[in-house]
């Protein structure tokens, strides 16, 4: 779950460790929550952007 306490998310972007982009979504509000059911297990990227600018982060899923 991603989530801010001030800020209003307007996009969430994953990519692969290797940069390919494989989602992107408009999103809304201060709270956002994605199953990670169907990711492959590996590294991914994610950039958020928000009312306060964009943030940009790495995740493991095993």
């Amino acid at each position: 779950m991603l989530s801010t306490s001030d800020a209003d998310l307007s996009q969430i972007a994953f990519f692969s460790a290797s940069g390919v982009l494989f989602r992107d979504e408009r999103i809304s509000g201060k709270q956002y929550t994605i199953s990670t059911d169907r990711f492959s297990p590996g590294v991914y990227i994610a950039r958020v952007r928000s009312s306060e600018g964009v943030d940009v982060f790495k995740f493991r899923i095993k």
